[in-house]
């Protein structure tokens, strides 16, 4: 069940995976493994994550998330 769409802006007014995975009531974990199209994640999850993160306004920039990585 989807939860009302937020009136109050994030903190700095963007999205963050934290609130994708607060919205959906799962782990953040679960929600970057997700938006990487793990397979550990169902595609029916998969499919609420993306439809979430988008209805959310959130971006994932893959630019970033592959710096997290190399450190």
């Amino acid at each position: 069940m989807a939860k009302a769409p937020r009136t109050q802006p994030f903190g700095d007014g963007r999205p963050r995976m934290k609130d994708i995975a607060n919205w959906l009531g799962v782990s953040a974990a679960t929600v970057s493994l997700a938006l990487r199209d793990s397979p550990r994640i169902s595609t029916d999850m998969r499919a609420r994550i993306r439809a979430a993160a988008s209805e959310l306004g959130y971006v994932y920039e893959i630019g970033r998330a592959s710096c997290r990585e190399r450190v």
